[in-house]
This record gives structure tokens, C-alpha cells and sequence, in this order.
């Protein structure tokens, strides 16, 4: 057996680490505390002692209170996320607890799903941010998690990187635009979305990358340049408002718009005002991105009967565009 380590600085825990890990991806020592459960000044405590066993900051406070990382946190970070992660798998031994994660989007579906189950399968819901949309940041982060065996079950992307985890295709989605209710459309080309003050999602997000680059197919022999975004938010709830009140046109993914149609979930009485079309590009079809329910290989038959859950629920709503 290989020995293990003796000198190890006992004020390097666990916690503290965790607290180094949830502040870099929240930027915020009240975010994390938060989060956490924990007072804003013990997070504060916990980073100004692992500052002094390394002799440098892993964090520094930029403009507008935001915590970044330094370039010597930057060395650090992956092997806390690691340790964090298999301290996280450690003390999950023995548990029959599922835990779903999911963008905020999935939740008018992952809600009901889990109510129906909750009286026979132990679920834990842990419903992620807006910010999670970023690509690299679920590949590597949330996707991360169940590959360490974390969380049990991730809504969202597919994984692209851990050909290991086991994905399931729940539908597929397409972009949308929000226009006002009066107008004749029933679909918006390139070309004439082009024409708006756009209101979308930062270029971290899936959804944006499929609108530049359907942008860039459309306009290569033209040489167009692309529109510049009105204003870039991952809130649909700010984009939503702020194209009812005229500052430009929502585009957005099928199932991010679908909270906010006339007489749904998130619908008030403005939204009798616009509807939402499809946007088609130059032949004609929908820019699609599919949705996957990730696993590790070999599900427990508790995630399988969520998963199967999920698809019904899907179905029943109808938010598979392919489908129709």
C-alpha cells in the first residue's frame, strides 16, 4: 500500500477549500456564503487563511465588488474542484438520494416529474443558474459532477468531452423570436431578424453560438457584418420585459420562450401583445439544438423511471420541435 502523506498544512480543509470553490464560480463571498449556508465573513475567513498558507491571494475584488481569479488561484482551482468533487462522492456513499440538476428553463417540467415520484424515489432538485447556459462552464462544471459522481442525473447539453457519461435525447428546441402579436409573420428570416435591435443571451450560451454562426453562413458572400445585440442578458425574464417595452427583439431558444407565451406558466396579461415564430435560415429550416438528460453508464432504475418521466412530460407539452 502507498504511504500517504504526513505533512500535510492542517489549515488546508475541505471547507475552506470549498469556500475558495463556490466564491471563484459565484464571484461573491455573499453569494457563496449563501450558498453555502454560511455568514459572508466566515467564507471571508476561510480565503484569508488559505491567502496565508500560500503566501498569495487566490482571489482579488475587481471593479463593482467582483471577485476574479488570480493567476496563482488559477493553478489551485482544478485540484479544489477535484478535492471538493470526491469529497462530495465520499460522503454520498451509502445514499439512495437521486440528485437532479437542471436549468432554470427544465423546471416546468422537472417539477411535476419529481412530485410524482418523491413518494417512492428520494430526489434532491438542484436547480442551477442562468449562468450555467455558458458552455464551458456546464461541460465543465455540472457535467463534471456527475462524472464524479456528485449528482446523479444533469439536464441541458450533451456532454462533448466524458464520452463515459450516458446521454439521453429528451427534444429538440429551435430559436424564436418575440414580435408583436399584429404582425404577419409566422417566421422571421436571417436577413429580416438582422434588421432589429436584438435582445439575446451572451455568446457563451449555446443558443447564441447556433444564431452568429447561422449569421455568418448567411451573410458570407455579402460580407455583412453581424447586428450587434440590443443588450445581452441570460435572465429571459430582463429580455422578455425589455421587448415588450420596445427596446428590441427576444430571440431565443423554443423552450427558454415557453414559460413566457400567452396563457403559460410565466405569461401575463402583455404577452397577449407578441408571439413568438420560428427563425429560418436561407433554405428555409429551423436553427435546432437538442436536449439531453445525462447519466453515468448503467442508470439506477430509479433515474431510469425519472428519465422515462421526463419524456412523458415533454411529450405532454409539446416542446419537441422535431416531433412535429
Amino acid at each position: 500500500m502507498e504511504n500517504l502523506p504526513v505533512d500535510l498544512d492542517p489549515r488546508v480543509t475541505l471547507q475552506r477549500l470549498h469556500a475558495f470553490v463556490v466564491t471563484a464560480e459565484k464571484q461573491s463571498p455573499q453569494h457563496a456564503a449563501k450558498a453555502m449556508g454560511m455568514t459572508a465573513s466566515a467564507v471571508r475567513q476561510h480565503l484569508a487563511t488559505l491567502d496565508e498558507v500560500y503566501g498569495r491571494p487566490l482571489l482579488t475584488k475587481g471593479e463593482g465588488n467582483v471577485y476574479e481569479v488570480t493567476e496563482f488561484g488559477k493553478q489551485v482551482l482544478p485540484a479544489a474542484q477535484r478535492a471538493v468533487h470526491q469529497w462530495a462522492q465520499i460522503t454520498r456513499i451509502g445514499s439512495t438520494t437521486v440528485v437532479v440538476e437542471f436549468l432554470p428553463q427544465h423546471s416546468y417540467f422537472v417539477s411535476p416529474v419529481a412530485a410524482q415520484v418523491r413518494d417512492h424515489i428520494e430526489i434532491k432538485l438542484a436547480p442551477l443558474s442562468e449562468h450555467d447556459r455558458d458552455r464551458s462552464r456546464f461541460e465543465e462544471a455540472v457535467v463534471g459532477r456527475v462524472a464524479d459522481g456528485v449528482s446523479d442525473l444533469v439536464i441541458g447539453l450533451p456532454p462533448k468531452s466524458m464520452a463515459k457519461l450516458q446521454k439521453t435525447l429528451l427534444y429538440t428546441s429551435r430559436l424564436e423570436a418575440m414580435i408583436p402579436h399584429d404582425d404577419p409573420h409566422d417566421h422571421l428570416t436571417l436577413d429580416e431578424v438582422a434588421q432589429h435591435p436584438l435582445l439575446v443571451p451572451p455568446s457563451a450560451a449555446r443558443s447564441r453560438e447556433l444564431l452568429e454562426k447561422a449569421f455568418t453562413e448567411a451573410f458570407k458572400d455579402t460580407k455583412t457584418p453581424h447586428p450587434t445585440p440590443a443588450v445581452e442578458a441570460y435572465g429571459t425574464k430582463v429580455l422578455v420585459t425589455l421587448g415588450e417595452d420596445g427596446h428590441g427583439t427576444v430571440v431565443v431558444p423554443s423552450d427558454v420562450a415557453y414559460p413566457f407565451v400567452t396563457k403559460r406558466r410565466l405569461g401575463g396579461p402583455i404577452s397577449r401583445d407578441f408571439k413568438w415564430v420560428p427563425l429560418r435560415d436561407r433554405n428555409g429550416e429551423a436553427l435546432t439544438q437538442q436536449v439531453f438528460a445525462t447519466t453515468r453508464p448503467n442508470p439506477s432504475e430509479d433515474v431510469t423511471e425519472i428519465i422515462e418521466g421526463l419524456k412523458e412530460k415533454v411529450a405532454e407539452l409539446r416542446l419537441d420541435v422535431g416531433a412535429e
